[in-house]
């Protein structure tokens, strides 16, 4: 069952949303990316059944696990959860909507 409302509060306090610069021909290209980190492994698979994304662990500490998704699937929860952030969450999103140039 898909809770909007944990994935939400779940990102509002857990998530980082941010823009990954790639660079191709050196032609710079910058696509969105939504994170979270955390010791417990079930709440990112959650995120993992819901959006999909992969788990992967978080530098060089064994304990803290990272979901991570990127590009389109990226956008698409941003433009899910963006109405109901913080407005400090809902400034970077636009901030990254802008650079990565897709609308909300």
């Amino acid at each position: 069952m898909f809770d909007l409302g944990w994935v939400v509060g779940f990102l509002e306090g857990e998530g980082c949303f941010s823009a990954q610069k790639t660079i191709i021909n050196v032609n710079e290209k910058f696509y969105p990316r939504v994170d979270a980190t955390q010791n417990e492994i079930e709440p990112l698979e959650k995120l993992v059944e819901l959006f999909g994304g992969s788990i992967c662990r978080n530098g060089n500490n064994e304990r803290c696990k990272r979901w991570v998704a990127y590009s389109k699937r990226a956008e698409e929860i941003m433009k899910l959860v963006y109405p109901y952030m913080s407005d400090k969450r809902q400034s970077k999103i636009e901030e990254i909507s802008k650079v990565c140039g897709f609308e909300l």
